[in-house]
């Protein structure tokens, strides 16, 4: 009787180590799911375009400032489109449209000159478009803080921004924005 209830006891250990690995397994997974839905939140939606600038942060009114976008995607194939737009108070002194073969690996480059005559913060927006090969369209837009003379520091700090964090766990920034649709063309 001993040795049956040994048996049995034997049995239902090596029936218990499996399950006893698998839950400890399922936290892991579960942990890089919660992380993967993390991730997905915090892409911006669009075209898969990185923009980086030389542009120092600083410009004097009536000083026309030259600086260089790079433009960095991931696709093997199609077109990217840049359309630059600026706020009333800049002036664009370069061409405001270019557009790039998606075929290699290198990134593109557009060389940016403007000024303006109005000191605080003002944007230069990239409106970019790509189309793949296969007529896909992915569209996307990035904003350039462009700070002229004393008042854009100013300006800067006036800002407020407050975030909260909603019932689903996000943290928001709510911010006051215009936006102007008009057709092209």
């Amino acid at each position: 009787m001993k040795s049956t209830i040994q048996s049995l006891f034997a049995t239902g250990l090596m029936l218990a180590l499996p399950a006893c690995s698998n839950s400890l397994e399922q936290p892991a997974a579960e942990q890089k799911i919660a992380k993967d839905i993390t991730a997905q939140r915090t892409i911006k939606p669009g075209a898969s375009v990185q923009i980086t600038s030389d542009y120092d942060g600083k410009t004097s009114p009536f000083e026309t400032e030259t600086f260089t976008l790079t433009f960095t995607e991931r696709y093997a194939a199609g077109t990217m489109k840049v359309k630059l737009t600026t706020t009333g108070e800049l002036d664009l002194w370069t061409a405001d449209e270019a557009s790039f073969s998606m075929s290699g690996h290198d990134p593109h480059t557009l060389e940016v000159s403007l000024s303006s005559s109005v000191e605080g913060r003002h944007y230069l927006t990239a409106n970019i478009m790509v189309e793949t090969p296969d007529g896909m369209v992915f569209p996307a837009t990035r904003g350039i803080a462009i700070n002229v003379g004393a008042g854009a520091s100013q300006q800067a700090k006036q800002a407020q921004t407050e975030s909260e964090i909603r019932p689903s766990g996000n943290q928001v920034i709510e911010m006051e924005a215009e936006e102007t649709i008009s057709p092209e063309g």
